[in-house]
């Protein structure tokens, strides 16, 4: 590779560029090309924001393809704000996704408050041994060092347009800012533009070719309606990969120049429109309808890359836009919840029963609500490079499914960890729920080792003792739910939810969603606040050219939950559910079953009598204490 704009094409939103126009990006037509692509020059001004406009009838009744769902505003060449997104069950209002997002690097927990900073850093291998590491190189990301902006609207990703982007969808709209920095011989770090060496004639023709796409530009290049981008663009020269000097020929001598080793860095934001493959769908064609994002940080270098040191900050509104208008029962308060997938060998129950009754026993192996009052800003450790596959057959943590004679799905203790899986999987942040007008409940009590049932009428005015209140939308959403998810279960997953393998995204069950060299961190800054931090490190180091993404996940917000696959998880969670809620003594004056806070209550909780006779909720997955949670976590 030798182009910066070649290493700029494998941002994630360029490679949508192909799968719009069925060709590869330089063979574009410049003019079909201005049409979803806008450059921005330094110096000209941020984007301006991008509002998301109401979607007519027709869009509405295609919502995968129709709607723009994204509004996103650019604050600065590190942050956005303003993040709202459509939501289809709403019938496309858009509400508060974050209120902000910022990619740089943030100090650690241990060093006190956290800040995030507009920089990265990296180390680069400056010879062939590994033994010639680079000094860590602090980067701004600053207006110094900024070589251009792109936005892109309106593209489609598909199979085979992207070795680094596999999770197909249509682009609703991004923001791609570029950072070029250069390394002098003396280790001073200096702009691409910097003009005191022999490329600044090659610099300032590619400068000038960027800059007539600019919206400022009066010069767009539509001279010639079939001009391809080859014509203009990839035709620099300036990104030599695997050393630091260069044979070039002028007239017939030819001659080695010294070139100065190169780092770009890539800070995006990338919004799809609406798509179901965001969580594993079984035998359904999707789980739910989600609205993508993502919010990355790559770096590439002409050197090998040994190390990269970036962050991401999201924060949520601290209180949900959502009300009782649009079936929100309950607090409107934001809260983070954190989960532990659980991986197939450790199921509860046949995976088809598993499947098709979401009990959280059987879902999840662990987890922790509330998750920001309970730690803090403690750091936690998601992906642990290096890690071996653990499994604990008797921990602490207990599970039990208990369902009607005939649909027991069992108990279990057993904890499986797979390779560089850390403490938690995955993040929901999202308000909670209440059962509304259920006073009593008919529970049915299991009697001779199933061979009889009888019907219980019970009490609910103690509401806290029957945990009515505070309940958590997992594992999918009825509304207003932000998720992030570093790595899912093996257990049946989709596409869409392999994990990497080397540098390969998208290819193994149950591997962790970043490059196998990184680690990956989270801590929490206030209430549906945190910090996502990661740090690649490859002693071998990754190739000269390659892009180190950080947070290539990405994250996505429920926004359809009229699916197939949900209803058919209602009917079934309410079908073996021992419980039914009523408004009266009378026991067929039941509370609608369909609601979605008796649904969460069903797939969490069931009701049974404690050591002195009396009945309360008692959790399907409950470890025997917090220190043994935290054991748990660290395994």
């Amino acid at each position: 590779m030798s182009s910066i704009m070649r290493l700029v094409e494998q941002l994630h939103a360029w490679g949508s560029l192909q799968g719009e126009f069925g060709m590869p990006v330089e063979q574009i037509p410049h003019r079909k090309l201005n049409k979803v692509l806008t450059f921005y020059e330094p110096g000209a001004g941020l984007p301006p924001p991008r509002v998301s406009k109401e979607p007519n009838e027709q869009e509405r009744a295609s919502p995968d393809t129709g709607p723009e769902y994204w509004s996103v505003r650019c604050n600065s060449l590190t942050e956005f704000g303003g993040l709202r997104c459509r939501n289809v069950d709403a019938k496309f209002q858009a509400f508060t996704v974050a209120t902000r997002v910022a990619l740089g690097l943030s100090n650690r927990p241990a060093s006190g408050p956290t800040k995030i900073e507009p920089e990265v850093r990296v180390r680069l291998q400056l010879g062939e041994e590994e033994s010639a590491p680079s000094p860590l190189y602090s980067l701004s990301l600053d207006a110094a060092h900024h070589f251009q902006t792109w936005t892109i609207h309106a593209t489609r990703l598909l199979p085979g347009d992207s070795d680094l982007w596999k999770t197909y969808g249509r682009v609703d709209y991004a923001v791609m800012h570029v950072f070029v920095f250069d390394i002098q011989e003396d280790g001073t770090v200096t702009p691409l533009q910097s003009t005191d060496y022999e490329e600044e004639a090659d610099i300032k023709l590619l400068l000038d070719t960027c800059r007539r796409f600019s919206p400022a530009s009066k010069k767009l290049i539509i001279d010639d309606d079939e001009e391809t981008v080859a014509s203009k663009f990839f035709r620099d020269d300036l990104f030599r990969t695997g050393g630091n000097t260069a044979t070039v020929e002028v007239g017939r001598e030819t001659g080695v120049r010294t070139v100065p080793t190169r780092i770009a860095v890539g800070i995006t934001l990338t919004c799809y429109k609406q798509t179901g493959d965001f969580q594993p769908a079984g035998p359904f064609p999707r789980a739910a309808g989600a609205a993508r994002f993502w919010p990355v940080v790559q770096v590439a270098s002409t050197r090998k890359v040994m190390e990269v040191h970036a962050s991401v900050e999201v924060d949520r509104p601290s209180t949900s836009e959502w009300d009782a208008a649009h079936g929100c029962h309950g607090s409107r308060d934001i809260s983070s919840m954190l989960v532990v997938d659980t991986n197939d060998g450790a199921r509860i129950g046949a995976p088809v029963q598993a499947m098709a009754v979401p009990h959280w026993s059987s879902l999840f192996n662990y987890f922790l609500t509330d998750a920001e009052k309970e730690l803090g800003g403690e750091e936690l450790h998601m992906v642990r490079t290096r890690k071996p596959r653990k499994d604990e057959p008797n921990s602490d943590v207990v599970r039990k499914s208990p369902s009607p004679p005939g649909y027991e799905l069992g108990s279990s203790r057993r904890v499986m960890k797979l390779p560089g899986q850390g403490e938690f999987d995955n993040i929901h942040i999202a308000p909670k729920m209440s059962v509304v007008g259920a006073k009593f409940a008919r529970v049915t009590e299991i009697l001779l080792g199933g061979l009889m049932t009888k019907p219980v009428i019970v009490d609910l005015s103690d509401r806290a003792r029957f945990k009515l209140d505070d309940l958590n939308m997992a594992p999918f959403c009825a509304h207003d739910c932000f998720h992030m998810h570093w790595r899912w279960t093996d257990a049946g997953p989709d596409h869409a939810q392999l994990g990497f393998v080397g540098y390969q995204p998208n290819v193994k069950a149950g591997a962790t969603m970043v490059p196998e060299p990184q680690d990956v961190y989270l801590w929490f800054r206030a209430r549906g606040c945190f910090t996502y931090h990661a740090v690649h490190h490859d002693e071998a180091g990754a190739p000269s050219g390659r892009w180190i993404p950080i947070c290539h996940h990405g994250a996505a917000y429920l926004t359809d939950s009229n699916t197939a696959a949900i209803a058919g998880a209602h009917g079934a969670v309410g079908l073996l559910s021992r419980v039914r809620f009523l408004r009266s003594t009378d026991e067929f004056d039941l509370v609608n079953d369909e609601s979605w806070a008796i649904f969460y209550w069903n797939i969490r909780y069931y009701i049974d009598k404690d050591a002195s006779g009396k009945y309360l909720a008692i959790d399907r997955t409950s470890p025997t204490t917090a220190a043994a949670l935290r054991t748990t976590r660290r395994m």
